[in-house]
């Protein structure tokens, strides 16, 4: 019988992970994906350094990053821009770091398809027709995937999650040669923009090169190609027609709507009611409030939410700190 198994190995999970393994627990990580990280990931090209999800972080979580990412050896990373925090090498640095800090259990390319209970033992059914079963789980996926797997488990956490809603937004990223660039600053003027954020020069673009890191909202979901949607955007916020180097990057569930409605964190104190000791849901879906405005990302506060829930399931367990 595995100790914990963490469902979901985004930044949430492997947050979860982290601190479970600093109290001993041992633990098994599924990820569906070939890659951890979920919607944080950085691709490098000719200098640039683009991440395809949140690549700022919002100003007011400096010392508590800081403090973090120098206990991960790689504080040097963190710089500030006019627009917020960001990381040298890209925002995966942060999960690829945690990645390999990790040294429990892996299952990747494996798909839950329900969890449950027999006495008080969690079980965990897989898409491949494998069973586990554990003293404490950790769900750390985006709602839209928890309410298929507590279906026959606890339908009203199903009924409460069912129809999340989701922003529908691609981040586009851009590099041009400074004097290619337009001399009056770049912003979003519409809704269909909703941030574009200014990288001049390193650590994030070439000596004399500027990236331009964008949010694009597709509606309907995904459905032009990705020349078309470049296209569009250098047209609509009148940039030159050749960019040195770009990258486009979509993640379905990178944008949670249902964080700010009224009834959510209603809804969320009745989840966790609901929810049995032993088993903690996690993820930027279950925040207590949005974790991101206009595209700058609170982290921190994200990874928090992940160490109070892993507290909790060490706590259950009666684990020690090292």
């Amino acid at each position: 019988m595995r100790t914990t198994v963490i469902i979901g190995g985004g930044l949430s999970g492997l947050a979860a992970a982290y601190t479970l393994q600093q109290h001993n627990i041992a633990y098994t990580l599924i990820e569906v994906k070939r890659r951890v990280g979920g919607a944080i990931n950085t691709v490098r090209q000719n200098g640039f350094v683009m991440d395809g999800g949140p690549s700022l972080i919002n100003h007011e979580e400096s010392e508590q990053l800081y403090t973090l990412l120098n206990s991960l050896h790689i504080g040097d990373e963190l710089f500030e821009t006019k627009h917020g925090l960001s990381l040298r090498s890209g925002m995966q640095t942060l999960t690829d770091t945690l990645d390999r800090k990790l040294n429990g259990g892996r299952l990747h390319r494996m798909a839950v398809s329900s969890v449950g209970q027999i006495g008080r033992i969690f079980t965990i059914c897989m898409e491949n027709g494998l069973m586990f079963d554990a003293k404490s789980l950790i769900v750390a996926i985006p709602a839209r995937y928890a309410e298929r797997i507590f279906y026959s488990y606890i339908p009203e956490i199903s009924e409460l999650l069912r129809g999340y809603r989701y922003d529908t937004i691609a981040r586009l990223s851009l590099g041009y040669a400074n004097e290619h660039l337009p001399t009056e600053p770049l912003k979003a003027t519409t809704q269909k923009y909703p941030f574009v954020y200014h990288f001049n020069g390193p650590p994030r673009a070439p000596t004399g090169y500027s990236l331009l890191h964008m949010g694009v909202r597709l509606t309907p979901p995904m459905q032009l190609a990705a020349d078309e949607i470049i296209a569009r955007a250098i047209k609509d916020l009148n940039l030159p027609p050749a960019p040195t180097v770009w990258h486009l990057d979509y993640w379905p569930e990178a944008d949670p709507l249902d964080v700010y409605e009224l009834k959510h964190a209603q809804n969320m104190r009745a989840i966790n009611e609901l929810l049995p000791g032993g088993i903690a849901l996690i993820g930027d879906d279950y925040a207590p409030t949005p974790l991101q405005k206009d595209g700058i990302y609170r982290i921190m506060k994200r990874i928090q939410l992940a160490q109070e829930a892993a507290r909790g399931v060490a706590n259950f367990l009666g684990a020690k700190r090292n």
